[in-house]
């Protein structure tokens, strides 16, 4: 419910910012700045409403939030590092 009323707010606001845009078009002509705004304008449409279509991802598991991280120790059997190579000099 909430995404649907984030979602049309936003078309809203994209919509006051392209008629605003269109009506400099009107009295202004095609400006440089004109067509950065409907490049912004067309920019804020795809990201904005392609996320808030998308489904909220789903929360993680309860279990695995509490669980510590696992130890990076060796296994008993494992040989130890050799030591690094002397140098001569």
């Amino acid at each position: 419910m909430r995404r649907t009323v984030v979602l049309i707010a936003t078309l809203a606001f994209i919509g006051f910012l392209a008629v605003l845009t269109v009506l400099g078009f009107i009295n202004n002509g095609v400006t440089a700045l004109g067509v950065i705004a409907i490049l912004i304008l067309v920019l804020f449409s795809v990201g904005i409403v392609g996320a808030l279509r998308q489904p909220p991802p789903p929360p993680p598991p309860a279990n695995l939030s509490a669980t510590p991280p696992p130890e990076t120790t060796p296994p008993p059997d494992a040989d130890p590092p050799s030591p690094p190579p002397r140098s001569q000099s």
